[in-house]
């Protein structure tokens, strides 16, 4: 119906028309293919791509650097959205293992940090306990005894577990405040409450969960006061040798400028007996 429609033509005319529709045909076609080539070969760009981001996803699920990796694999999921897709056969395959790999390290950093933090809530509670006892106890007026009981805090304060860095500044300044309280009743010589005090700083920096930083910071205190002082006695001696001491309030000043260098020079040497105990604690 439709050619008896459309009319007779001649051959001549025929073979014109076929020829045009032909070539619209093959135009078509190669466009179709042109374009499905393309698009194939786009495919195959974003899978390859895809497939590097899923490999490196599933290296990194096992990962423990919580902070790290967790920054990465959102980097990678930023890319994998970037990256476009990789076509009806391939993407979802992809992506449901992508996911996976993604998931399985993000589900368990949160387990690891829901455990750390009911461990640290455990320590927390210790800590606050032991503060408690500290605060509580009486002193037998055994002086050697007492000394061995306070140092015994100490021990136990560093064997409490970890726990948060703020957390563990407001805990140490409590149970620095109590213990120091214990110390003032003992009247120990200055000397001994000295060195007792710098100990439990020592133990305090190393038991605190950013204990290297805290060490590192203060041995480069300690070393910035040494070297200070060692100036400031370079320039008494320096006094010394330039004034005329000759008269009673000269000789006074004499006296007084070698007392202070005396202090100093003892000062300095203290000094030095922490710097290298805290570089002992470094190594």
């Amino acid at each position: 119906g439709s050619r008896k429609q459309i009319g007779s033509a001649t051959k001549k005319e025929n073979e014109k028309v076929w020829r045009e529709f032909r070539e619209a045909c093959n135009a078509f076609f190669a466009a179709k293919k042109s374009f499905f080539d393309e698009l194939k070969d786009q495919y195959r760009e974003v899978r390859e791509k895809k497939q590097a981001l899923l490999e490196e996803a599933e290296q990194l699920k096992d990962s423990t650097a919580w902070r790290q990796t967790a920054d990465r694999l959102k980097a990678l999921q930023a890319a994998w959205k970037e990256a476009g897709s990789a076509g009806p056969r391939d993407e979802h395959k992809l992506w449901s293992k992508f996911r996976e790999a993604c998931d399985g390290f993000f589900q368990a950093r949160k387990a690891h940090f829901k455990e750390q933090d009911a461990a640290q809530a455990e320590h927390v509670k210790a800590r606050n306990e032991l503060i408690a006892e500290i605060e509580g106890f009486t002193l037998t007026g055994q002086r050697q005894a007492d000394i061995d009981a306070l140092k015994a805090f100490s021990q136990r304060w560093m064997e409490c577990g970890r726990v948060s860095p703020r957390d563990y500044d407001k805990l140490n300044e409590r149970y620095r405040a109590a213990l120091d309280g214990q110390y003032d009743q003992l009247k120990l010589e200055a000397e001994e409450r000295r060195q007792m005090r710098f100990q439990g700083h020592l133990e305090e920096l190393k038991g605190a969960p950013d204990g290297k930083d805290r060490l590192d910071r203060e041995q480069r205190i300690v070393r910035r006061k040494i070297q200070d002082m060692e100036q400031e006695m370079r320039q008494m001696e320096q006094n010394l040798g330039m004034f005329n001491f000759k008269s009673a309030s000269g000789e006074q000043m004499r006296r007084d400028i070698e007392k202070r260098m005396e202090r100093t020079k003892e000062e300095v040497e203290r000094l030095k007996v922490q710097h290298r105990q805290l570089l002992k604690e470094l190594r």
